[in-house]
């Protein structure tokens, strides 16, 4: 396993990390001792008056309004190191200078968002509990492990399995016979990776993930199931992240891929055959049954239940909760279940939320015609 490091660092040696900062005002030996959240500062809500300690780093993807930004810097007692989008307008610097204690300044040209990886790396490392073969593990005379290799206690490795350099297997995991798992994969507590399957190199496996299990495969047959044979096997590619709980299922008879750099969330079942492409990220407790193909950059919500054989290109995008029933081929942004484009989806919950005063109108026009019925023919009636 991993404990999680953390470093103090000075504004001069972030300066000189990342170019893209620029240093408004403060001292460049300034102790950076923590990061937090930025509080959310807007014209509606009072901001946070809670001090926060010396030395924390706070930044903000946007500027937050003046006079919210203004108000909680008067409550920050400890000198702290706060970062704005570059360039910075003089009246926050101004309220900078007013504050009661003397605060760093630090303009970004960059987005936050592209610099937050690296921050969190600048300032957080993993740190192994342990290196080598543990004891307690039982390797085969079979497999071939190498010497980089960390194996932790209780981990299971078959004959014909073959663990490349750098790669740690932290505890209790099983790997079957005639697995490959390349450099620098991490794979964490109670994984389980049947026979055959492939992992790339610099991969992540979380807690519980099951690598391929038999596909779920069943043909009726005389008033029972009888089991399709599952032979076929999972590759994972490089630069591949799982999630917890995350389950993949062997091909029928060739394989169920899952693209470089994929990033799945936890608990997300791949059906068997089911090809995914490069860099694309699907949220958790999504279903995708067997024979899916999903494209390259797309992006898929959580609880997303995607029938089996569609096709979904590149560049989708598909919402939350949404039911995909259909081959999705063209880029887009789709919503709602059964699937429909954006705008149509948008449109349908609009008219779906004026369905009660639809009906009330409904019911007041018939019961209009219906006095205006009865009008009728009382006239009618008449000599």
């Amino acid at each position: 396993m991993f404990r999680i490091q953390t470093h103090e660092r000075t504004v001069d040696e972030l300066l000189n990390a990342f170019p893209t900062l620029h240093l408004y005002s403060g001292k460049p030996t300034t102790r950076i001792r923590q990061m937090h959240p930025a509080p959310p500062l807007n014209q509606s809500a009072n901001p946070e008056r809670q001090p926060l300690p010396e030395g924390t780093l706070l930044f903000w993807e946007q500027l937050p309004p003046a006079n919210p930004w203004r108000i909680w810097l008067q409550h920050q007692t400890q000198p702290l190191i706060l970062i704005l989008p570059h360039p910075i307008p003089q009246e926050y610097i101004n309220a900078i200078q007013q504050a009661p204690t003397t605060h760093t300044l630090i303009g970004s040209q960059q987005p936050i968002r592209i610099l937050l990886p690296d921050l969190l790396n600048f300032f957080f490392s993993e740190e192994p509990v342990r290196k080598g073969i543990s004891p307690l593990a039982w390797i085969s005379p079979k497999a071939h492990v190498h010497p980089s290799a960390t194996i932790g206690p209780f981990c299971v490795i078959e004959e014909g399995a073959r663990i490349a350099a750098g790669v740690q297997l932290v505890a209790q995991i099983y790997v079957g016979p005639d697995v490959h798992i390349g450099e620098h994969t991490i794979i964490f507590p109670h994984v389980t990776i049947y026979s055959g399957v492939r992992i790339g190199r610099n991969c992540r496996i979380h807690a519980g993930c099951v690598l391929g299990a038999d596909g779920f495969g069943y043909l009726p047959h005389n008033h029972t199931l009888r089991k399709i044979p599952q032979r076929g096997t999972v590759i994972i590619e490089d630069d591949v992240e799982l999630g917890a709980g995350t389950m993949i299922d062997r091909a029928t008879f060739h394989e169920t891929r899952i693209g470089q750099g994929t990033k799945i969330d936890n608990l997300v079942q791949v059906g068997h055959n089911t090809t995914i492409g490069n860099h694309t990220v699907i949220a958790g407790q999504t279903g995708i049954a067997g024979s899916v193909h999903i494209g390259n950059y797309c992006q898929i919500g959580g609880q997303v239940g995607i029938a089996d054989h569609v096709f979904i290109g590149d560049h989708v995008r598909i919402g939350a909760q949404a039911g995909v029933n259909r081959s999705l081929p063209q880029p887009g942004t789709y919503l709602g279940a059964p699937v429909l484009p954006y705008r149509d989806a948008v449109l349908m919950l609009t008219l779906m939320r004026r369905l009660p005063d639809l009906f009330r109108q409904l019911r007041t026009l018939q019961a209009e015609i219906n006095t205006l019925k009865k009008q009728l023919a009382k006239t009618q009636k008449k000599p």
